[in-house]
């Protein structure tokens, strides 16, 4: 888990606070180890394991994040260097949106305007101030998001579940007084795990959830490739985006 931050999630905070937007996917087969590796082990979320050498990527990289808001904020006192953090959690179960937060909220629509660009319209979003915040919203967001046993795995996630943590920044120029303001997102991404239909024994209202997941899956990689093909080769080509 340490090794993973390290070379993960240590450079996303440092993004994040450059003002760069940063997501991180655990993808892989059912069974795999993605959802250990993003939030930690059963119970780790709790205030008694959060310092615990098996705790996940998500609470290292807030403990490092907020660390890091002190030390600039200590740094540039002298520009009122002042921080908030927001927090959302989704699921996207069988194509549909789902806040976590607030599980009543269903079906939500996927929207897009010239100042905040894509968002989740309706989506709870609240403030968080320490690790502990974080770890509370996590707990109650994750008891709600949708789990189903297979024969690969007992405890099979069957959504994507989405975790998304908004950073904002003001202070103020010493030399002429005007304010600056900056804002970057850090995406933690727990995606359901890839299933080959005929090992996990899937039918039924599993085998639509596996079909659903295996297809979502298959565009993620898909688009995936095509934003590496265009980093390395400069070429344009359209980005499918909507699938």
């Amino acid at each position: 888990q340490e090794q993973m931050f390290q070379l993960v999630g240590a450079p996303l905070v440092e993004n994040c606070l450059s003002g760069f937007n940063s997501s991180v996917f655990a993808y892989g087969q059912t069974g795999s180890g993605k959802t250990y590796t993003m939030w930690g082990p059963a119970n780790g979320l709790l205030k008694e394991h959060l310092s615990g050498d098996q705790r996940g990527l998500t609470p290292r990289v807030f403990e490092r994040l907020f660390a890091r808001i002190k030390e600039e904020q200590v740094k540039h006192a002298e520009r009122q260097l002042n921080y908030q953090c927001r927090c959302s959690l989704l699921e996207i179960y069988n194509e549909q949106i789902t806040d976590l937060l607030d599980p009543s909220q269903k079906n939500l629509m996927i929207r897009e305007d010239v100042k905040s660009g894509v968002y989740v319209e309706n989506l709870t979003e609240e403030y968080v101030n320490n690790l502990g915040d974080v770890s509370q919203l996590l707990i109650k967001g994750l008891g709600n998001r949708r789990t189903g046993a297979t024969s690969v795995n007992a405890e099979s996630s069957r959504s994507h579940c989405v975790f998304t943590c908004v950073v904002e920044s003001r202070c103020k120029n010493v030399a002429d007084g005007l304010s600056s303001f900056k804002t970057s997102r850090i995406n933690l991404v727990d995606l359901a795990g890839s299933e080959r239909q005929k090992l996990t024994g899937a039918a039924g209202e599993r085998l639509k959830e596996a079909g659903n997941i295996n297809r979502s899956l298959s565009q993620l990689g898909n688009l995936i490739n095509i934003l590496a093909e265009i980093s390395q080769t400069g070429k344009p080509r359209h980005i499918p985006y909507r699938g």
